[in-house]
């Protein structure tokens, strides 16, 4: 052979031996088996690449005026979330993170219904879209109306509405779902075939309750919450969702052992059926539990499984909060080398998806552990870089620096607040722990500007607020003057026939019966008569008067000698 072939050959080899480096380096081991309905195994190279598109969903707001049928806004809100939620390249805002920042910013829970307040909501969470929508009821058909709102600009993008039965609001929520993905942007057949997967069984009744059960959790009221959560148990007994939001309530009262055996009935039956999300979220949930009852090496066990599980699904929400979890346990065991690793792992993740509030956060917990490890100039970088980017969340919604400074002192109250909460439920297990002591309220903010579109909004609908209120009130009137009219007719009619109708005699059975005359006045005997009556004596006659002495009679005078009354 000569030198020539050698060297050919020698090449021959030295590149099949490249290529068969690359194929095998390219395939990763596996030790799950693949999701069928929730997400894809791995993660692809243009998935690495992926521009994430932050979105949050309001509760519809209910215009039929029937707040027995509230609870159809908070599961269309819900169910297009968790559909949404399983599409690659849109990152959801969690309802808890919209609840917290609703208590951030002194706003009452209904503040998410209206639409000036949700974007405001929204700006601070560095959300980039808002669904928002409306529904009303007539009879068993039912409209929603939703519009696709650009955060930044407060400007409706898209609008549409969805007719259909109640019975069929499954059907109507996924139309929604699937024209919000069209409008973001990102409508590849693997995602609306990923969105079309429903796991669970569909029931109305079943849905009623689960989003009774969400309004009530979210709320605080623990005791509501069970009762919706343990009527669906009576349905299905065996429900995995039930089970680890029972799970969920037990850990929110402290009743740690009463939540394990909950989470790990649920674990089960979500790992036998591939629903690897949700038994994502159980092995979290599990996790929380376990670095509650202070069993270190517990905790990482189910928070590794779930890390495993998330990166497999390209979950990056539920990576970089799984990563901040495992950073807390090492932290708390002073292994802060190791905490602070994951802590940076999980601040890239929260960078990647724009959770502002998740790096904020994440940066806070990296400056502790440089101030514990006696890093002191490290850790004020830290937090003051956590601390300005509070200040820019907090600037992108007000406008005034006092209202900025109000509401990092109420974020500042809130988590001492959360923290105070946490101690007590650990002291006194299995009670529902309301905040300690009388909170006083702060000042309420000042109301933004509107911008001009929203001030148009706000004057068609106050014109049209106006116009209901008008037809109403002219429909109530001529309601009561009909009623009056027909009272006046049918007292008419009565007084008729009183008239017409002779007076009739009653029967003698019904005469009354004759006046009987009183007996006569018996005289008493007589030692029980009384005593005659003396007349008074007689009265003395009067005193005759005396008579008047007797006058002289006066003489004329004199009026000269000669006069005739003259004395000679």
């Amino acid at each position: 052979m000569s030198r020539s072939q050698l060297f050919k050959l020698s090449v021959m080899t030295i590149l099949l031996g490249f290529f068969l480096c690359i194929e095998s380096s390219s395939q990763e081991p596996s030790t799950l088996a693949t999701p069928t309905q929730e997400a894809p195994s791995s993660i692809s190279s243009s998935q690495e690449t992926l521009e994430y598109t932050r979105l949050a969903a309001t509760p519809f707001k209910n215009i039929t005026n029937d707040q027995e049928k509230d609870y159809i806004g908070d599961g269309l809100a819900e169910a297009i979330t968790t559909e949404l939620g399983n599409v690659s390249g849109i990152v959801i805002v969690e309802r808890s993170q919209l609840v917290t920042a609703v208590k951030e910013m002194q706003l009452s829970q209904t503040a998410l219904v209206d639409e000036h307040e949700a974007v405001q909501v929204g700006k601070l969470l560095s959300a980039k879209y808002l669904i928002i929508g409306s529904y009303q009821q007539a009879g068993e058909e039912i409209r929603v109306d939703f519009r696709l709102i650009d955060v930044e600009t407060g400007k409706v993008n898209k609008s549409d509405k969805v007719r259909g039965k109640l019975a069929d609001i499954f059907d109507v929520q996924d139309e929604i779902a699937k024209k919000t993905l069209t409008w973001v942007g990102n409508p590849s057949q693997e995602n609306i075939q990923v969105m079309a997967a429903e796991p669970e069984e569909r029931n109305l009744e079943i849905y009623e309750y689960e989003s009774r059960y969400r309004r009530a959790f979210y709320e605080g009221n623990m005791t509501e919450a069970e009762l919706w959560v343990r009527k669906i148990l009576i349905i299905y007994p065996n429900d995995p969702f039930a089970i680890m939001e029972l799970g969920s309530i037990m850990e929110y009262s402290g009743r740690y052992d009463e939540a394990m055996e909950d989470y790990t009935i649920a674990a089960e039956v979500y790992e036998s059926k591939n629903y690897y999300r949700n038994y994502s979220i159980v092995q979290i949930n599990m996790g929380n539990v376990r670095a509650a009852q202070n069993q270190p090496e517990e905790a990482l066990r189910h928070y590794n499984k779930s890390l495993e599980i998330c990166r497999r699904m390209n979950n990056q929400v539920c990576v970089a909060n799984t990563q901040n979890n495992i950073g807390n346990v090492h932290y708390s065991q002073h292994r802060y080398d190791e905490a602070r690793q994951y802590y940076e792992q999980s601040l890239g993740t929260r960078k990647k998806i724009g959770d502002q509030a998740g790096v904020a956060v994440t940066l806070n917990n990296i400056g502790n552990v440089h101030r514990v490890q006696g890093r002191p100039t490290e850790a004020n970088r830290f937090y003051n870089e956590s601390s300005e980017i509070d200040k820019r969340r907090a600037q992108r919604v007000y406008s005034n620096p006092e209202d900025v400074k109000r509401w990092e002192e109420e974020r500042r109250r809130q988590d001492q607040l959360r923290q105070e909460q946490e101690r007590r439920r650990k002291e006194h297990p299995g009670a529902i722990v309301a905040p300690p002591g009388p909170v006083t309220p702060p000042p309420p903010p000042k109301q933004l500007p509107l911008t001009k579109q929203q001030q148009k909004l706000a004057k068609q609908q106050q014109k049209q607020q106006q116009k209901q209120a008008k037809q109403q009130l002219k429909q109530q009137n001529k309601q009561a003057k009909l009623q009056q009219k027909q009272e006046q007719r049918r007292a008419k009619l009565q007084q008729q026939q009183q008239r017409r109708q002779p007076r009739q005699q009653p029967p003698p059975h019904q005469q009354p019966p004759p006046r009987q005359q009183p007996p006569p006045r018996q005289q008493p005997p007589p030692h029980q008569q009384p005593p005659p009556r003396q007349s008074p004596p007689p009265k003395p006659p009067p005193p005759k008067p005396s008579p008047p002495p007797p006058q002289k009679k006066e003489l004329p005078k004199c009026n000269g000698k000669n006069g005739p009354n003259c004395k000679k």
